[in-house]
């Protein structure tokens, strides 16, 4: 690599010798100057396309969930069910959910959702996409995990005098409107005032 002397003395690689590693190394340290300029702003986030999760550790309400308010499931009219997400960071909302005894719905994932049954007993039969032309039938009990696959759907008959309770993680969080505990909570005490 040839050299030209500069104004103070010191000699800078001719431009037309620079190599490729140069090229790389002066095209990387502008890519960094420009992370590192918004350092600050993707702290959370790192390298990731969407906000990092945080730690949250969650212990399961029955009692508040025995009293939160029943609401219509959509597109499936008189079926209500009740619940309250637990926890919802980015990379997953997990909910704390009741279907009622005797009711019969149908329902499609838009997402992966794993599910763990706590009391209740329910049928179920899925149909996995693409073409639905695969059915499964499955009885969940207590202490049964279970996964829904992104497109599934499902229909649900709930079964005996108890309702299914079950615990759903959904990831990436649909960011579904259900009350939080805190929520659930200060409905009760402003309840209790009136």
């Amino acid at each position: 690599m040839t050299a030209e002397p500069c104004a103070n003395g010191s000699t800078v690689p001719d431009r037309l010798s620079i190599g490729r590693r140069h090229a790389l190394a002066a095209g990387a340290f502008g890519a960094v100057s420009g992370v590192l300029a918004g350092r600050e702003a993707i702290a959370q986030t790192g390298l990731a396309p969407t906000p990092r999760s945080q730690f949250e550790a969650h212990r399961i309400d029955h009692a508040a969930l025995d009293g939160a308010p029943l609401f219509e499931l959509p597109f499936n009219p008189g079926v209500k069910i009740r619940g309250y997400s637990a926890i919802n960071q980015p990379n997953c909302q997990v909910i704390i959910e009741d279907f009622m005894p005797g009711d019969e719905f149908v329902w499609t994932f838009v997402h992966d959702e794993f599910q763990y049954c706590l009391q209740g007993e329910m049928e179920v039969q899925v149909w996995l996409p693409p073409l639905y032309d695969k059915m499964i039938t499955a009885r969940i009990t207590p202490g049964t995990v279970y996964v829904y696959p992104l497109g599934a759907r499902k229909k649900v008959k709930v079964i005996g005098d108890t309702p299914l309770r079950h615990i759903c993680f959904c990831p990436p969080s649909p960011n579904y409107p259900f009350p939080t505990l805190a929520e659930l909570q200060a409905a009760k005490d402003a309840a209790a005032k009136k």
